[in-house]
């Protein structure tokens, strides 16, 4: 009885850590955006380095999410821009 009260513990504790990083993360890239202490492009790219430092994402999976965001901004730019030409 007590193993299974100190399981759920630290499975509690495992998810709420995780989340109190991911909070931290979100919360430094907000000041750094609002105050602009770091240039807005530089401020974007810091998932990319805080997430795995921190233990979040592992790197493969949070730069897998950029290369397809930045993929589809720019498939949209291109092909906007190409009905706006006409």
């Amino acid at each position: 009885m007590f193993s299974n009260i100190q399981l759920k513990s630290t499975i509690l504790e495992t998810f709420v850590v995780g989340e109190a990083q991911c909070g931290y993360v979100i919360l430094v890239i907000a000041v750094y955006w609002l105050t602009e202490a770091l240039p807005i492009a530089v401020t974007s790219l810091l998932p990319i380095v805080l997430f795995p430092v921190v233990g979040v994402l592992p790197p493969k999976e949070v730069s897998s999410v950029y290369i397809n965001v930045n993929r589809d901004v720019c498939s949209e730019m291109f092909s906007t821009s190409q009905i706006n030409a006409m």
